[in-house]
């Protein structure tokens, strides 16, 4: 077997071809992982039609064929102001597949058939429920007010610009931030619902996110982003997400962009986040 010495040990060459496409693996793992989703579209979305546009190719079955034209339009609509926002370049061309059903969406994904999303971001891939689904009566301006497409898009610009490496909590609160600037929209605060006080840790929402109670998990991470801006400006959102795409870990570009420790941070966060929770039980 052939082998190269380091040091005057013998390494097998098979052995360093292994760990160098490993290195190699590891380094450009997003884009693997964008190709590996991008294959799996392609085969169970083979009997789809497709509506291309400029930037976009739309993915439906017959029974959704009046939605296609107006879905298409409202994302070049996404993909302009949500990039604006970011203030970065946005991928050339997106796949967004529209599924006739919640059974369909969640099973592209291997959910549970009874899981409820109006849309998910994936891999460089949006998919979307059916307007027929949800809209009583479906037009443009409904389907912009309260679709997913901008908050998922604003997902997919997270992802580009982080390169993969960013935080649930971020992501989350970004996409809602977005989506409340862009088009209004905005979850109802959990704190009507109950008046005590339930906030997770950063920790919590960054690694136990979908086993948390959904509401509070999404209204929180919205809150985090909308006290960074309060704070310290919106410019400090898109340098977090810039460092964060230079291989920062999110407690790095905070301490270095807020200009203080992660844990002064959270617990200056959850002090005001308490209040805010406080004030929306009196609404």
């Amino acid at each position: 077997m052939s082998s190269v010495r380091f040091d005057g040990v013998k390494v097998p060459l098979l052995l360093i071809t292994v760990f160098i496409i490993i290195m190699i693996l590891v380094k450009n793992s997003h884009v693997l992982q964008r190709f590996m989703v991008n294959q799996e579209i392609r085969l169970s979305t083979s009997q789809y039609e497709v509506t291309s546009t400029e930037h976009f190719d739309v993915k439906y079955l017959p029974i959704d064929e009046a939605y296609a034209p107006m879905v298409a339009a409202v994302a070049e609509d996404a993909r302009q102001s949500v990039s604006g926002m970011f203030g970065e370049q946005p991928p050339e061309r997106t796949t967004l597949i529209i599924y006739p059903d919640s059974a369909s969406l969640a099973k592209s994904f291997g959910w549970n058939k009874n899981a409820k999303a109006m849309g998910v971001y994936w891999g460089g891939s949006i998919r979307v429920l059916s307007p027929g689904e949800w809209l009583k009566e479906p037009s443009q301006e409904a389907f912009i007010r309260e679709g997913p497409v901008y908050h998922e898009y604003a997902h997919l610009m997270v992802d580009e610009v982080t390169e993969g490496n960013y935080s649930r909590w971020l992501t989350e609160g970004i996409a809602q931030y977005v989506e409340k600037h862009l088009t209004g929209f905005e979850f109802a605060s959990p704190a009507v619902r109950n008046r005590e006080v339930t906030l997770y840790s950063l920790r919590q929402l960054d690694k136990d996110f979908d086993s948390l109670e959904e509401s509070v998990a999404y209204w929180q991470s919205l809150q985090i982003v909308e006290y960074i801006v309060d704070h310290y400006g919106e410019a400090a959102i898109w340098q977090i997400l810039n460092d964060l795409g230079d291989g920062y870990q999110i407690d790095g570009t905070v301490e270095k962009t807020l200009g203080l420790s992660y844990e002064r941070f959270e617990d200056e966060m959850l002090t005001a986040l308490e209040k805010e929770w406080i004030r929306g039980c009196k609404v």
